[in-house]
């Protein structure tokens, strides 16, 4: 199935809802645990192998990350949203442009949160979060 221009759209934006819209609640249960987490698994982009893989670890980062809010339903909801935020994370990507860009996009995420850096990190993870949109145009959208 392939990912329309309105489903990235969609989805992204229903990810920025939850994922940069609770910025507070995120820096109020930030702990040194959750940090040490987000840094392993954005270091494991360094080392996979393939790109199924590589968007299996980017989308474990991003939901470790809505882990912090302690919110059952909002991880639900990711798990059945799963395979077209895989999709979306595969659009245009290569196996190299996750162990450089995504890797590099998730490091400055991390560091906006390990300063405390409540506007970096809704910045940062916005853009993460429409990096791929550079990956749809309007031909693409005429046919799907």
């Amino acid at each position: 199935m392939e990912v329309s221009r309105k489903t990235f759209r969609d989805v992204q934006a229903f990810r920025d809802l939850l994922e940069v819209g609770s910025a507070e609640q995120i820096f109020d249960r930030l702990t040194d645990l959750d940090l040490e987490d987000l840094h392993r698994i954005n270091g494991q982009l360094a080392e996979n192998h393939d790109l199924q893989e590589a968007s299996e670890i980017d989308f474990a980062f991003h939901v470790r990350l809505v882990s912090i809010l302690d919110n059952t339903a909002i991880l639900d909801v990711y798990t059945v949203m799963k395979p077209v935020i895989l999709r979306i994370m595969q659009k245009g990507k290569t196996r190299r442009t996750f162990k450089t860009e995504t890797f590099a996009e998730h490091e400055g995420v991390l560091e906006a949160l390990s300063t405390r850096d409540r506007l970096a990190f809704q910045y940062r993870l916005r853009g993460h979060l429409m990096t791929g949109f550079r990956n749809f145009n309007d031909e693409m959208e005429a046919t799907a």
